[in-house]
């Protein structure tokens, strides 16, 4: 079922971004997105060069495939792409209930018209300033 409380339109400084159509409460459930993996071969990692995924892919802690501690380099499908970074994020996400999905919510009320904010998490943010050193932000 899509989701019924949110939309995508562009933001003036990070892209496309998420945002709600009306209030959401804390702790309730706001997408939940199928992923694809990225294995480490489809993953290049060209030295001074802005990644294209990177934005987009992150580490997924697990998957009910094999019950396993290994993480997964994901892209989300859908909303979940597009969901922005921010380090006083709103939302937060979790592993889904059906295999290979990932479940965004709210970890605070968010108010209609707010942007959905995820923190990306320190990596992100390393990886944010080696790009701006290299000028390619």
């Amino acid at each position: 079922m899509p989701p019924t409380k949110i939309y995508a339109k562009q933001t003036s400084n990070m892209g496309l971004g998420v945002f709600a159509s009306e209030k959401i409460i804390k702790g309730e459930s706001i997408v939940v997105n199928y992923c694809i993996e990225i294995k480490d071969e489809e993953y290049p990692k060209p030295k001074n060069k802005p990644l294209i995924f990177y934005d987009y892919a992150f580490m997924c802690p697990r998957t009910k495939k094999n019950n396993s501690d290994k993480s997964y380099r994901v892209v989300a499908l859908g909303f979940g792409s597009v969901i922005n970074h921010s380090s006083k994020p709103n939302a937060s996400w979790k592993n889904g209930k059906e295999e290979w999905t990932l479940e965004w919510y709210a970890i605070k009320d968010i108010e209609k018209d707010d942007q959905i904010l995820s923190n990306y998490g320190e990596q992100y943010s390393k990886y944010i300033e080696k790009q701006k050193k290299i000028k390619f932000i």
